[in-house]
């Protein structure tokens, strides 16, 4: 009895001003990123429809209840869906580090950079966009990325470069060539 109490207490503590709990929240950062043009704080909720701004040099963790991350650097973010079971972030520049614990059949995350798409149902991979390119590096898993109507699975330690040109294709890398990536977040 005296542990379902402790527990109750705790749940209590982790809801939100909602009366939910949170399905995504900022847990670490470095610098002043701004959420919808106001500057962030560690605990901050994310919600649908934000955008996140980070400048170069800055960086920001966001925690999923799911036990999803996503690690930011120098980018710009707009979160498109967020609840427990579909989350799309559009990635408009910068990186971004995401690692994603195992899905369930309904579950959806997706990253979307321009006319990109990138899904993935469990893994560790890095995206990053400026304005000549996208680039997908993938650690752990598989991402299927899509581009109109072309689709591809980008496996472990493979690297995929997509710019302007039709040229749809990925190639091998080395494991350390995705850990010098990951130093960056």
């Amino acid at each position: 009895m005296k542990a379902l109490l402790v527990s109750l207490m705790f749940l209590s503590l982790q809801i939100s001003a909602t009366g939910f709990l949170p399905v995504a929240k900022i847990s670490a950062q470095k610098g002043h990123p701004l959420v919808n043009t106001e500057k962030s704080k560690v605990d901050l909720e994310i919600a649908e429809g934000n955008k996140i701004e980070l400048k170069r040099g800055e960086k920001m963790t966001i925690e999923f209840q799911n036990g999803h991350t996503v690690k930011l650097t120098a980018a710009t973010v707009v979160v498109e869906t967020l609840n427990p079971k579909n989350t799309v972030l559009n990635l408009e520049k910068g990186e971004m580090l995401v690692d994603i614990k195992a899905l369930t059949p309904n579950e959806v995350f997706q990253v979307r950079s321009g006319k990109i798409h990138y899904d993935a149902t469990a893994g560790l991979w890095i995206v990053s966009n400026n304005q000549k390119q996208t680039r997908l590096l993938v650690g752990k898993g598989s991402v299927q990325v899509q581009r109109l109507k072309e689709v591809m699975e980008v496996g472990e330690n493979f690297e995929s470069v997509l710019n302007h040109s039709p040229k749809f294709d990925k190639k091998k890398i080395k494991a350390s060539i995705f850990k010098k990536a990951q130093r960056a977040f």
